[in-house]
């Protein structure tokens, strides 16, 4: 794990550590407003307001081409996307592909 970060695990019992605001990362929206396909977000832990998810630099050894997911005092965007009825979350940030 990266100095300064704490890894991010899914678990079925999950606590308040657990909750993420998604914030707009420019200006154009403010806080409370819909999120709409194209928007680039940051995920910000409710009880940590200078961290924010990313993924680590560190390659997961059982998944080859997967990282860890992180939070860190990293302020890395990511975008949503919408196609039909999903919608999928990209990290925009090219040092951080396989």
């Amino acid at each position: 794990m990266e100095k300064n970060s704490f890894k991010v695990c899914l678990d079925n019992e999950g606590n308040t550590n657990a909750w993420f605001y998604v914030m707009p990362h420019y200006k154009l929206r403010t806080v409370g407003d819909n999120v709409l396909s194209g928007d680039e977000v940051l995920f910000k832990p409710a009880l940590s307001n200078d961290r924010t998810l990313t993924l680590s630099n560190h390659h997961l050894v059982d998944k080859p081409g997967c990282r860890e997911v992180v939070v860190s005092n990293l302020n890395l965007n990511w975008k949503v996307m919408y196609r039909g009825t999903s919608f999928y979350i990209l990290l925009l940030q090219s040092y951080m592909c396989s």
